[in-house]
């Protein structure tokens, strides 16, 4: 077979593969509605095309090649999932709420309550 097809027949079965990125939809979409469906969808778009613009400028490469890029890149996502992160999960003391207010709670897992948003 040849090269480019090979490559074309592997790119196409990734494509279709479902990932993260669609259990991420689901999950907000049955949390969530309808809009909070859209809303996942339209940002894992825009996050998608953020990294194609990059990879098509060259800035893939230069952190790949670069040290201190990667390093840079690689420490600094770390703050960002921590704050992103952040906004899911409140503290515990929203258990010692009457039980009547419970019943519109969400699922609560290991000490924390996990917030059913999707988007903040």
């Amino acid at each position: 077979m040849l090269p480019s097809l090979t490559f074309l027949l592997a790119a196409t079965l990734l494509a279709i593969t479902p990932g993260p990125g669609i259990a991420y939809v689901v999950a907000c979409t049955v949390s969530g509605g309808r809009a909070e469906g859209i809303k996942s969808t339209l940002g894992t778009a825009v996050g998608g095309m953020v990294h194609v613009l990059a990879a098509a400028l060259g800035l893939s490469l230069l952190i790949a090649q670069s040290a201190f890029a990667f390093a840079a890149v690689k420490y600094w996502e770390r703050p960002i999932w921590s704050i992103s992160a952040s906004g899911s999960w409140r503290p515990r003391q929203s258990l010692w709420k009457h039980p009547s207010s419970r019943a519109q709670e969400p699922a609560r897992h290991g000490g924390m309550v996990w917030s059913s948003k999707c988007s903040t």
